[in-house]
């Protein structure tokens, strides 16, 4: 919310979000007098945070790289950004674009409840992919 302060005092890449009533800053009924409160949820994604995840990802993906490429192999890979959509279709339209010859993933190897709750993107993946998977399970 961004009443009382002026634009010039917010950092920069400021979004402001919308409320239920599709515009910005407080639109919720007005009790009678007295005593109320109000509840809000604010929500921010701080960049750095965003960065150290990318930087994670950037890392992994070297050393695999390089240890595919020790054992003799070419090996290309990407790192994916996914917002509102299926991880597992991603993955699969961008081995579409390459073309990928074979894709090899990262699993878990969860099962049973852990599975059911959290899902499993690399089921997804090998269920719709247009190319061979090969899945590797985390030590």
């Amino acid at each position: 919310m961004t009443e009382g302060i002026a634009a010039k005092d917010l950092p920069a890449g400021t979004l402001l979000g919308v409320n239920d009533w599709c515009r910005t800053g407080y639109g919720g009924p007005c009790p009678p007098g007295g005593k109320h409160r109000y509840f809000f949820k604010l929500y921010a994604l701080d960049i750095a945070l965003q960065e150290a995840v990318r930087h994670t990802g950037e890392c992994a993906l070297a050393q695999a790289a390089e240890k595919v490429r020790q054992s003799g192999v070419t090996a290309e890979i990407a790192l994916l950004e996914v917002t509102g959509e299926r991880i597992a279709s991603v993955i699969d339209g961008e081995a579409r674009r390459w073309p990928a010859d074979l894709f090899v993933i990262g699993t878990h190897g969860r099962s049973g409840l852990s599975r059911l709750l959290l899902g499993s993107v690399a089921e997804g993946v090998v269920r719709g992919a247009s190319v061979p998977v090969l899945l590797v399970r985390a030590e």
